[in-house]
């Protein structure tokens, strides 16, 4: 796991316990959309967000989030290609490891 984290993106900064960890600030339509997804849990000490890392809950947040600006993990990418998806110019997945 990383600790990038770009203020303005939803990051996705890992893949662990079969989740998908996720840090954003509280907007109030992010945290609406994370909230519509099942099986997903607030962690305060870590000020992170987990979602399941099954097919449904990332075909979720893909159609949720795909005009968001989100940043993943290369290696998270390498795992759920999906997430590429939401790629659009100046939104959607950026790949963290490229300035």
């Amino acid at each position: 796991m990383s600790n990038i984290y770009v203020k303005d993106y939803l990051n996705i900064v890992g893949h662990r316990e079969g989740c998908l960890w996720i840090r954003m600030r509280p907007l109030a339509h992010w945290l609406s959309g994370v909230r519509s997804i099942e099986g997903r849990r607030w962690y305060p000490d870590q000020k992170e967000w987990s979602i399941p890392g099954t097919e449904p809950s990332v075909r979720r947040f893909v159609t949720l989030f795909k005009n968001e600006p989100v940043i993943v993990e290369d290696y998270v990418l390498a795992i759920f290609p999906m997430l590429r998806i939401a790629r659009k110019e100046g939104h959607g997945v950026k790949d963290c490891n490229k300035k």
